[in-house]
């Protein structure tokens, strides 16, 4: 602790200078000098370990936004390249990974730490999180200056260790966010094959020459989208009816994620509010997992398991993550309803009229997606489960990621590290980050990505509120950043041009000048239809103490276990959901792994921020 101390007294000493571009010039004489054995060279060189990479790259050290930042700008005092070596995980294995890094001591400078096992404040604790406060308040101005215009979440970006406010962790932060994935439902199928619910009369729509979808769909609710439980209801046989017109016989109407329900509470809340594991009731930590509205989403879920609206297999599909829900089917156009990724609003699944990998079976041609609002449950239960606004499901927070550095950084040039990691909380840092290179960057860079794909232009350019491009001294309005054309419309590209996993800001869409289809903005639209409040920021649990985030850890594993194994039986009707005796027993097991605790646990916490 001492050495630490000793190291950041000499830091703080230091002035740091504002990074600059620079070109591809050599070494200065002193950068070859050896001090007891490490150059100066190795004091710049940091290991990164990120849990998600990228396909697209050979090594995420390549990545656009890293690339310029290494290789062609300089950082710290004393204005030295810095040099990032990532790690990334296999697919799907980050939290065993994580786990198995830090058990072995053989772990990165740098950690995104969303995953950690028992929280970070455990790491701290161990001395593997290194306490950032000193670097953050010299180093970080543009991160400060974020949350400074963010007092909610400034709360809780630092830890209370012994009393003092200290920074453990970074955050990444989004300006503004929306949605990019919920419930979507064949429209087309509504269209074709559904009839007015009053008059009977059947329903038109279809594209027009540009390829606006417009339709005249009422649903029982009275309006032109689903709002309530009994709207999903009426659109599942219709559903069926078009699968049975269109010969496809290993389709269903709606997809469920494998153990039965979402933790973040999609759907299951449509019950009552209640979220179906740990949710927050305006200040109150509840645990929804034995509650009468749980209990009322698993008996219409077994309704809709023993009508056929459901996907008999669903529990199969275990490496599915909620938002890539049998995809297969989804993308050949065989299902009617699914929980999925804005990738698929719209036209987007229409690969007929000779597109790459046309459709041969045709389910898809012509397709138009429409998303769905989380829906209100007026159907089953009593009235304390009906009609209740959602508030537990998912929905980004302007919070979405923690990064710490490590023990292994203390000895090296940390201001070289965090002045490169501020960076990207400034405006130009953000764009780079979420939004790509601009035309003068790639100039600069040639990044071969870029050039690869043909993005030689940049991936966005300023414009005026009308799309035109900015002139400085004459363009008059708001100035705004757009794609360049084609780039919004490929995920794929897009993300690898524009896309950065390091601790970063993202702008959002306030000052974006959108070229979304009206199909794609109605969806978003819907999708934000509800305040998404049930949920706790990672910020606001990670202040818990090492400890009884042990406990924690421990409680959520085993309950989060005998649930996800043993509530599919409810649905399937192997196990009877209106059964006291089985459902009392379920109820009874949960308790036994002391979920109360948990509960007291965080609400100990929350109530520090009230």
């Amino acid at each position: 602790m001492m050495k630490t101390k000793r190291l950041i007294s000499s830091l703080l000493a230091v002035l740091v200078a504002i990074p600059a571009l620079t070109g591809c010039g050599g070494e200065t004489s002193s950068q070859a000098v050896s001090q007891g054995g490490i150059t100066p060279e190795d004091k710049r060189t940091f290991t990164y370990w990120i849990g998600q990479g990228d396909t697209n790259y050979n090594g995420y050290d390549v990545n656009p936004a890293i690339n310029l930042t290494t290789n062609y700008m300089k950082w710290g005092a004393s204005q030295q390249k810095i040099t990032v070596n990532f790690t990334v995980p296999p697919t799907g294995q980050a939290a065993s990974n994580l786990t198995t890094m830090l058990g072995t001591g053989d772990y990165t400078d740098v950690i995104e730490a969303t995953q950690a096992p028992n929280g970070v404040r455990a790491l701290y604790d161990e001395g593997i999180a290194m306490d950032l406060t000193p670097y953050v308040d010299k180093y970080m101005p543009n991160y400060k200056k974020w949350l400074a215009s963010h007092p909610e979440y400034a709360k809780t970006a630092t830890n209370d260790v012994d009393g003092e406010k200290k920074y453990i962790q970074i955050y990444s932060y989004h300006d503004t966010v929306d949605p990019v994935w919920g419930y979507q439902y064949r429209r087309d199928w509504v269209a074709k094959y559904g009839k007015n619910p009053t008059t009977g009369a059947s329903f038109t729509g279809g594209y027009d020459a540009n390829k606006v979808w417009t339709d005249d769909v009422i649903f029982p609710s009275g309006g032109s989208d689903p709002i309530y439980i009994s709207d999903w209801e009426w659109m599942f046989p219709i559903f069926e009816e078009a699968r049975k017109a269109e010969g496809i016989s290993d389709g269903y109407d709606i997809s469920l994620y494998y153990p039965g329900f979402f933790e973040p509470g999609d759907l299951v809340d449509a019950f009552g509010g209640h979220g179906p594991m740990f949710y927050n009731d305006d200040g109150t930590v509840k645990f929804g997992g034995t509650s009468d509205g749980f209990r009322t989403y698993l008996k219409a879920m077994n309704n809709w398991y023993n009508k056929g609206w459901l996907d008999k297999k669903f529990s199969e599909h275990s490496s599915d993550m909620y938002w890539t829900l049998d995809t297969t089917k989804v993308h050949s156009g065989k299902i009617g309803m699914w929980y999925g990724q804005q990738g698929c609003v719209g036209d987007l699944l229409d690969i007929s009229e000779g597109k790459p990998n046309s459709s041969e079976n045709g389910y898809t041609n012509g397709i138009c997606v429409y998303g769905a609002r989380q829906p209100i449950n007026n159907t089953y239960g009593s009235d304390a489960e009906k009609n209740v606004t959602p508030y537990n499901f998912y929905a980004t927070s302007l919070e979405y990621s923690s990064y710490i550095v490590t023990n292994k950084a203390q000895d090296k040039d940390l201001d070289v590290l965090f002045s490169w990691m501020d960076y990207f909380y400034s405006d130009a840092g953000a764009l780079l980050s979420g939004v790509g290179l601009s035309k003068e960057e790639y100039e600069l860079t040639k990044d071969p990505y870029y050039t690869k794909f043909g993005y030689t232009e940049g991936a966005w350019y300023y414009c005026d509120s009308n799309g035109e491009k900015w002139v400085e001294g004459t363009s008059k309005g708001d100035k705004m950043w757009r794609f360049v054309e084609g780039l919004a419309d490929d995920t794929n590209v897009k993300n690898a041009l524009c896309g950065n996993r390091v601790a970063n800001r993202q702008l959002g869409t306030s000052k974006q000048y959108l070229t979304w289809s009206k199909t794609y903005q109605h969806a978003v639209d819907e999708w934000k239809a509800y305040d998404a409040k049930g949920n706790f920021h990672g910020s606001l649990t990670s202040q818990v103490s090492s400890e009884k985030a042990l406990e924690n850890s421990n409680i959520l594993t085993k309950v989060r276990d005998f649930m996800n194994t043993r509530t599919p039986d409810f649905i399937s009707g192997v196990k009877n959901i209106s059964d006291d005796t089985s459902w009392n027993g379920y109820c009874a097991t949960l308790g036994k792994y002391k979920y109360t605790n948990y509960v007291a646990n965080v609400q100990e916490v929350v109530d520090l921020f009230k």
